[in-house]
């Protein structure tokens, strides 16, 4: 079972409670990489909405853009799909006049 499944199944010793509360941040302090890698397709696909929204394009011609079908576009915009590529992702932000820096670090 991953750190992920451990920690995500904890719950409250008195009441039972699912204690999702704190998970994500034990998850970014322990440097989960499934953990990164799901919080980092969630900002992207929130950034890539915004940048939809404030281009005024339609959702078409993005797609056609991508030459892919609005339906993977929506695939794509959905904040709760992680079984999207960061390549895509990356190709999506490009289309709508966004770059994607990316930094490394060491852990500490």
């Amino acid at each position: 079972m991953s750190i992920y499944a451990t920690l995500w199944a904890l719950k409250f010793p008195a009441t039972g409670d699912d204690y999702h509360g704190c998970v994500e941040h034990v998850l970014r302090f322990l440097g989960d990489p499934a953990y990164q890698r799901k919080e980092l397709l969630y900002q992207m696909t929130n950034e890539a909405l915004d940048a939809l929204a404030a281009s005024g394009r339609t959702k078409r011609s993005v797609a056609r853009q991508l030459g892919t079908s609005l339906a993977q576009l929506a695939r794509l915009l959905d904040p709760a799909n992680t079984r999207k590529s960061l390549d895509q992702m990356v190709r999506l932000l490009a289309a709508l006049g966004k770059v994607v820096e990316l930094r490394v670090a060491e852990r500490g």
